[in-house]
């Protein structure tokens, strides 16, 4: 660094050569004031080059505070574009998303549109069924309340024969029941038709040509005594024989359509009376006809 000294041994050096270049000499008062007046000017440019370090200083501090901000910005600058590139990743994603979702919409409104058309069908299939099963109930209690009339009016034709205790009616759920007592019928361990059933047998069959839509069903019962001959080992044999001894009279004696009928056999396991008392081992030995409903058998078929 220059000193003030040096700057002014320099100025007065510079003064004194002009000076003898001219070829002329000043006295010491005037080279005194010169000198006094070169300090001066050397003195307020030293000041004047002093303020300018000192404002070069303030300047550089605030541009090192300016590049900090300036670095700062920058760093900020990066990150937000790093956070703008992320953000339009997400949206890209969402819209991706969103279209995904436009398009699971359009797929679920369709299937929704379908299914309430669908719906709309059931709804109208099940109305339909509704009044069809209403028809049906309708011509079931009519065809029930028909059938109920035509047993009453079939029981009133064996009202003879019950008070004259060669049979009892009844009414079960699968038809009417025509119980003949095997006094009337069959002698004892006998499969042969005795001539005092053949009246009651002549009138079942009566009712069974009137009646030619509706299935009779002959069944065999004894009472809990055992049987054991070379004819019949057991009640079975016996129960099975009777009934079809009554199938086969009323097709070959009365011409009783065969399609018609069908026997049965039930030994004593079916009893409608204690086998305790001889009273009720004589219910118990019995035939049964039942006069079935016109689709009895169609509806059994149906089952199987």
């Amino acid at each position: 660094m220059i000193t003030v000294n040096k700057w002014v041994k320099r100025i007065l050096g510079l003064g004194m050569a002009i000076f003898i270049l001219n070829g002329c000499g000043p006295s010491k008062k005037q080279l005194r004031a010169i000198i006094a007046e070169k300090e001066m000017v050397v003195t307020d440019k030293l000041d004047e080059i002093e303020g300018c370090k000192e404002e070069l200083d303030k300047k550089t501090k605030q541009a090192t505070v300016l590049n900090k901000d300036i670095e700062m910005c920058r760093q900020d600058v990066e990150g937000k574009t790093r956070q703008i590139t992320e953000i339009e990743g997400k949206a890209e994603e969402l819209a991706k998303g969103r279209n995904e979702c436009l398009s699971r919409e359009e797929a679920l409104s369709q299937e929704v549109e379908e299914l309430s058309q669908a719906n709309k069908i059931l709804i109208a299939k099940a109305r339909n069924l509704e009044k069809d099963v209403a028809k049906i109930k309708g011509d079931q209690l009519a065809a029930c309340r028909e059938l109920e009339n035509e047993n009453l009016q079939i029981a009133k034709e064996f009202q003879e024969f019950v008070a004259r205790a060669e049979m009892e009616l009844r009414q079960e759920k699968r038809g009417l029941v025509i119980s003949l007592l095997n006094k009337i019928v069959f002698d004892s361990g006998k499969t042969q038709i005795k001539p005092e059933a053949r009246e009651v047998l002549g009138k079942v069959a009566e009712i069974a040509n009137r009646y030619s839509n509706r299935p009779l069903l002959i069944e065999g019962h004894t009472d809990n005594i055992p049987i054991n001959t070379a004819q019949f080992p057991s009640n079975w044999e016996l129960s099975v024989l009777r009934a079809a001894t009554i199938l086969r009279y009323l097709i070959s004696n009365h011409e009783v359509n065969p399609e018609q009928l069908s026997a049965a056999g039930y030994a004593e396991y079916r009893p409608v009376d204690s086998n305790e008392t001889g009273e009720g081992r004589e219910r118990n030995r019995r035939v049964e006809i039942i006069l079935l409903p016109e689709d009895f058998v169609r509806k059994e078929v149906e089952l199987e």
